[in-house]
């Protein structure tokens, strides 16, 4: 799928239900407010990928200047976004498991960067540094799309490499240096369709598990690594469809997973989730909201195997470009308002770092040269769902 690059959008969502663990509640429910927290001029061809927060007042974001080829990086602390960095690369992913140090991936040979400041000596400047990735003088592409940490010193990262056609690629870093892993592809010509297909998502809820999805010939991918080597897992799709992938995961333990995507049924395309229970992946039914528009969800955070919020963009009939939000109670996936502040506003990413807190990030923009970089926090959006049984 080939994005279209907006200027930034910041978004922080306040979000109300005591039967979602990650939210908290507070006031009547049922109406959407919006409010501005910070906003400054950003350049048309500015787009925010992911964000990672590890602590209640600390996100990072990270995301592309689309114009110099360069990786962008800002930091919120409570009191507004400021810029911490940028890098020689497009950024497409980032891990924060610690408030002091992080671990960013992106579209070049270098491929990581590790974010880090001195927190016992109250600094609060962010010190970017470029770590190589091992890969081959013969591959003319290493993409990675995204990246898991468990601590400082064990992350993975998953994507694909080209060498003349595209295959998986996973490196797990260990503190020191990355080492190259070898997730199999699958037996098709060992090939990959296109860049955006292969690895597209990685989740570590352990130092000795690790999920990635993606997709192979337009329908799921799915690779479990148990500690010492990566295995391609069977994951379902509705019968009859021509293309389902799966962009983002989230797995709160080894036995609990959620991966999000977007699914074609007919000549409809709309938002697409599939679970693990620890011994299979099976469809989860989403909401599709407009039986003429499509719909796609790009990233999806889980504080508990009942408790997930997915974002993403929705098309509808008559509008183009909108956010799109959704919840998971532990039975069934619920769409949200979310806020559009501009026209093509779409969500890329979502971090919560606390009940009742969640930081989501994307792109709004009328055009390629002009937007608003915006932080606003999302209250009262909804009525609660009854509890899981």
């Amino acid at each position: 799928m080939t994005r279209r690059a907006f200027p930034s959008l910041l978004i922080l969502l306040a979000l109300c239900s005591p039967a979602v663990g990650i939210f908290g509640c507070g006031g009547s429910a049922g109406h959407e407010a919006i409010t501005d927290l910070d906003a400054e001029p950003a350049a048309g061809d500015e787009s925010f990928e992911d964000v990672s927060c590890p602590a209640p007042a600390l996100c990072i974001a990270v995301g592309n200047e689309q114009q110099n080829g360069k990786g962008l990086a800002k930091e919120w602390s409570g009191e507004g976004w400021k810029s911490i960095g940028d890098a020689d690369a497009l950024l497409k992913a980032i891990s924060c498991p610690t408030s002091t140090w992080c671990m960013a991936v992106g579209n070049n040979p270098s491929g990581a960067w590790s974010l880090e400041r001195d927190g016992a000596r109250g600094s609060s400047d962010w010190e970017i540094q470029p770590l190589s990735l091992p890969h081959a003088k013969s591959w003319s592409e290493l993409l990675l799309n995204d990246v898991s940490c468990t601590g400082r010193t064990a992350c993975t990262a998953a994507g694909n490499y080209s060498d003349g056609s595209y295959k998986n690629y996973a490196a797990r870093w260990d503190g020191k240096s990355w080492k190259r892993e070898r997730p199999p592809n699958p037996k098709d010509k060992d090939e990959i369709a296109a860049p955006t297909h292969g690895m597209l998502g990685v989740s570590c809820p352990s130092a000795d598990f690790c999920v990635t999805v993606g997709a192979f010939k337009w329908l799921p991918l799915v690779e479990h690594w148990d500690g010492s080597e990566w295995k391609i897992v069977s994951a379902p799709h509705p019968e009859g469809s021509p293309s389902a992938y799966l962009e983002s995961v989230f797995c709160t333990s080894p036995n609990a997973c959620m991966a999000v995507g977007n699914v074609t049924v007919g000549k409809t395309t709309g938002p697409f989730a599939e679970r693990w229970d620890g011994s299979r992946w099976s469809v989860v039914k989403t909401p599709h909201g407009d039986a003429n528009g499509t719909g796609n969800l790009r990233s999806v955070f889980c504080s508990s195997q009942s408790s997930c919020i997915a974002v993403g963009g929705l098309s509808t009939t008559g509008q183009t470009g909108l956010s799109l939000a959704m919840t998971w109670s532990g039975s069934r996936w619920t769409r949200r308002p979310s806020p559009n502040p501009k026209p093509y506003t779409q969500l890329a990413g979502v971090s919560c770092p606390s009940r009742g807190l969640c930081m989501a990030v994307g792109q709004a923009g009328a055009d390629w040269g002009t937007g608003t970089l915006l932080a606003a926090e999302l209250t009262k959006p909804w009525t609660p769902p009854p509890p899981a049984p």
